[in-house]
C-alpha cells in the first residue's frame, strides 16, 4: 500500500489490489515494489508500507512535487508539451499523453510574455524575430515544468 502523511497520520493514498503497484521480482526471489504517481497525486510525503501475517514494513518516507518533466512539440505555429510515457504499462491510471491547459512565459525579443490557457493543449507561438521559452517558463495545470530553455525562433 501507498500512504500519504496528512498532518501526523500516514493515510491510504493507492494499494496493489488493482494495478497501481507492479511487482516484479528477480530469480533470486527478490522483489522491487514499483509505483507511477498519479499526476493528480497532491504534494507531499508519502511512504510504502508493506504488511504480512507476522511482519510489517514501511519504507523511508519521500516527497511527491511537481517535476520538471514537460517536453515541448512544436508543430507550425504552435507548441505543446507531452508528458513522458507512463513508468506502469496498463497499470489502470488515465495519464493524457500531452499538457491541457497552463502557464507558459514567451521571451519575445528580449521581453516577457505571458500566456494562460485552460483547456487548450497548444499554445500559438508569439510573432516575433526571437522567440524562446526559458527553462521552468512552462507550468501545466498541476505545477509541472519543462527541465531546459526552448529556442522556437
Amino acid at each position: 500500500m501507498i500512504q500519504c502523511l496528512v498532518g501526523r497520520r500516514w493515510m491510504w493514498a493507492a494499494d496493489d489490489l488493482g494495478l497501481q503497484i507492479r511487482w516484479p521480482s528477480d530469480t533470486n526471489g527478490h522483489y522491487l515494489a514499483r509505483w507511477e504517481v498519479p499526476l493528480t497525486a497532491p504534494h507531499g510525503r508519502y511512504r510504502f508500507l508493506i504488511t504480512a501475517k507476522r511482519y510489517k514494513l514501511a519504507s523511508q518516507p519521500f516527497t511527491v512535487s511537481n517535476g520538471a518533466i514537460l517536453t515541448p512539440q512544436v508543430s507550425g505555429q504552435t507548441v505543446g508539451f507531452a508528458y513522458p510515457q507512463p513508468y506502469l504499462l496498463n497499470d489502470g491510471t488515465y495519464r493524457p499523453a500531452h499538457a491541457s491547459g497552463g502557464r507558459i512565459t514567451f521571451i519575445v525579443n528580449g521581453r516577457r510574455r505571458v500566456v494562460d490557457e485552460r483547456t487548450a493543449s497548444a499554445f500559438p507561438i508569439p510573432v516575433g524575430a526571437r522567440v524562446s521559452i526559458p527553462a521552468g517558463g512552462a507550468h501545466d495545470l498541476y505545477g509541472n515544468t519543462n527541465p531546459s530553455a526552448i529556442q522556437l525562433r
